[in-house]
């Protein structure tokens, strides 16, 4: 009786039990009643198929316009293979967690602090997707990313609130802010050794822009 009762096991429906025998994998249980062969068959690890959420700790980031920003986050993940989540790695937890801090820094670092702030939903896709490419080797699938909270030094907040605050009393603030980058565009292109570009002044464009309307009414009048 006692042998029977050690060989009746009861699996919870959430739970996939991994068997060894003779310590060597035998096979993976799942909800409901099973009977093993004591003192050759043992449980390795009981392993749920709920999903888990695994931690993204704080952390410094530095962005592609050299700010360094704190970021955390959270992975919603579930064990598809309890076999290859027990054999394939040490600890598929901790495991996730530091992948996901490496693919992390990896997609802030190729970002300016502006596209890191209005992006979020972009870098939750990307990191997911380098996420679930390697946890599919360890028969666990990543289900979705979320970026929690991303901080910024206080002078910097400071600094945008103060150009925010700029561009909503003076409509010229905005302007100059876009001249900047037209500026800043024109001396990037102007730095290529192609022999094919030709730059032509913003002034110039808005001319011919002119120019083609003036010379599309004067058809219309003349018809």
């Amino acid at each position: 009786m006692i042998i029977i009762y050690k060989g009746v096991k009861i699996v919870p429906q959430a739970d996939a039990w991994v068997v060894e025998r003779l310590g060597k994998y035998h096979k993976t249980i799942e909800g409901g009643l099973h009977i093993l062969i004591p003192m050759l068959d043992t449980i390795r690890t009981r392993v749920t198929k709920q999903e888990q959420i695994i931690d993204i700790p704080e952390q410094s980031v530095i962005t592609k316009d050299n700010v360094n920003i704190s970021v955390d986050g959270i992975v919603f993940v579930q064990v598809e293979n309890a076999s290859e989540a027990v054999y394939g790695i040490v600890n598929f937890k901790k495991a996730v967690s530091n992948l996901s801090t490496t693919s992390l820094r990896a997609e802030i670092g190729q970002l300016a602090l502006d596209e890191t702030l209005s992006s979020r939903d972009a870098l939750n896709r990307r990191i997911f997707v380098a996420l679930d490419e390697a946890t599919q080797k360890w028969g666990v699938k990543t289900m979705r990313v979320e970026l929690r909270d991303i901080s910024v030094p206080v002078e910097i907040e400071e600094a945008m609130d103060m150009i925010n605050e700029a561009i909503g009393k003076n409509a010229s603030s905005a302007e100059y802010l876009l001249t900047k980058d037209r500026i800043a565009a024109f001396s990037e292109l102007a730095k290529s050794d192609s022999k094919d570009k030709v730059i032509v002044p913003y002034e110039a464009t808005e001319f011919v822009g002119s120019l083609l309307m003036l010379s599309e009414f004067m058809g219309k009048s003349k018809s």
